[in-house]
C-alpha cells in the first residue's frame, strides 16, 4: 500500500484527535471488514454501522467525520443519500463503496462523485488494503477544503472591510480636497482653487470658441468698517458678500475670494450682457443686505461693492491672466468713478 503523500499527511497530523466513521449499507460483513481495516491503520477511529438512510439521518451527523456508503441500500439510492445527507451536513466527506465485478455500480459511483461524493472504492475479494489510505487522503482533502472555505470567508470579510475603508478614505480625500480648495472664512473657493478653475474654464472656452466673463469685486468702505466696529464685524460682512455671490451665480460659475476684501467670479459661456446683469444683481443685492447688517452692527457708514468686468470676446487673444488683469483695471475705473458701480473693460 502506498503511503499518504507527506503534504496530506502533515494536514492530518495537525488534527490528531479521535474521529468517527459511519458505514452506511453493505451489511454487517462489510462493516466488520471496514472496522478491521481502519483499526489496523488508526486506532483513533470509531466505526459505526447503519443499514438504511433513515437510520443514518437519525444519527447526529455533526459528530461524523466521514461516511462510507455502499451502493446497495434497502431504502434509498445513492442520489437520494447524497441529497439528504449533504442537506444536513454539506461539508461531510462521502466515499462510495461498490462491489467488485459490477460495472454498473462503478458507473453509479462515478455519477455520485459528480454529485458531491469525494471518492469511491471497489471492494476486491474481501480485501480492503487501500481503504485506510483512501480515508486518510479524503480526510486530508476535507481538511484542506474546510481551511480554504474558512480563508475564503475571511478573505471576503477582509475585502468587504477594505472596501468600506477605501470608501471612507475616498470620502476623507474628497473632504480634504474640499477643505484645501475652500476659503475658511467665507466657504467659497480660495485663491488657489479659483486660479485652477479660471485656467480650466478658460482653456475650455478657447477650445470650444466660447465666451467667458470675469468679475473682480472689491468692497467699498470696508477699512472704515473694520476701524469703527472691529474685524469680527468685517468678517460678517465678508461672509455676507460670499453668500450674495453664491446666490447670484449659476452652478457652472465659480465665485472665490482671492484675499482681503477682494473676490473674483468666473462665468463660463457668458457674454457681456449676461455678465453685466449678473454684476448688477450682485451689487444691488449686497447693497440691500449690507445696509441692514451695518445698521445692526452699529456702523453709521456704508459698505458697498465695486465690480470690474472683462470678457474674452473683447480680447480673444488674451491669456487667462491677462483677462483677469483687464477685469482688475475695470474695477479700478469703477473705484475712480465714485465706487458702488460696475465698470466694463474696453468701455470708457
Amino acid at each position: 500500500m502506498n503511503p499518504l503523500p507527506p503534504n496530506l499527511r502533515r494536514v492530518l497530523d495537525r488534527d490528531a484527535r479521535p474521529w468517527r466513521l459511519m458505514v452506511l449499507g453493505g451489511g454487517q460483513v462489510t462493516a466488520d471488514r471496514v472496522r478491521a481495516s481502519v483499526h489496523r491503520q488508526d486506532d483513533r477511529a470509531t466505526v459505526h454501522a447503519v443499514q438504511s438512510l433513515a437510520e443514518a439521518l437519525d444519527e447526529d451527523l455533526s459528530q461524523t467525520d466521514l461516511l462510507l456508503c455502499h451502493l446497495e441500500l434497502r431504502d434509498a439510492g445513492i442520489d437520494r443519500v447524497l441529497e439528504e445527507v449533504l442537506l444536513e451536513r454539506p461539508d461531510l466527506p462521502v466515499i462510495v463503496l461498490v462491489d467488485a465485478g459490477c460495472a454498473s455500480q462503478v458507473d453509479h459511483a462515478l455519477l455520485a462523485v459528480n454529485h458531491g461524493a469525494y471518492d469511491y472504492l471497489v471492494l476486491n475479494e474481501g480485501k480492503l488494503e487501500q481503504l485506510p489510505m483512501l480515508i486518510d487522503k479524503n480526510l486530508a482533502i476535507h481538511t484542506v477544503r474546510q481551511e480554504n472555505a474558512r480563508l475564503q470567508v475571511q478573505l471576503t470579510s477582509t475585502l468587504a472591510q477594505l472596501k468600506i475603508r477605501n470608501q471612507q478614505l475616498q470620502s476623507l480625500v474628497r473632504e480634504l480636497e474640499t477643505i484645501a480648495a475652500t476659503d475658511a472664512l467665507t466657504g467659497i473657493a480660495n485663491r488657489r482653487a479659483l486660479t485652477e478653475a479660471l485656467e480650466q474654464r478658460y482653456a475650455a472656452a478657447v477650445r470650444d470658441n466660447r465666451d467667458l466673463a470675469l468679475l473682480v469685486v472689491d468692497m467699498d468702505g470696508f477699512k472704515a468698517l473694520n476701524d469703527a466696529v472691529g474685524h469680527a464685524a468685517g468678517d460678517r460682512v465678508l461672509q455676507l458678500a460670499a453668500q450674495v455671490l453664491k446666490a447670484n451665480c449659476r452652478a457652472s460659475d465659480v465665485p472665490g475670494r482671492i484675499g482681503g476684501d477682494e473676490f473674483v467670479v468666473v462665468l463660463p459661456e457668458t457674454g457681456l450682457d449676461e455678465a453685466r446683469a449678473a454684476a448688477e444683481r450682485i451689487r444691488l443685492s449686497f447693497a440691500e443686505g449690507g445696509g441692514r447688517l451695518c445698521e445692526a452692527m452699529g456702523f453709521a457708514g456704508r459698505v458697498s461693492m465695486s465690480i470690474g468686468i472683462a470678457t474674452r470676446s473683447f480680447a480673444p487673444d488674451a491669456t487667462a491672466d491677462q483677462l483677469l488683469g483687464f477685469a482688475d483695471r475695470a474695477l479700478y475705473c469703477a473705484k475712480s468713478d465714485g465706487k458702488h458701480r460696475v465698470a466694463i473693460h474696453g468701455q470708457g
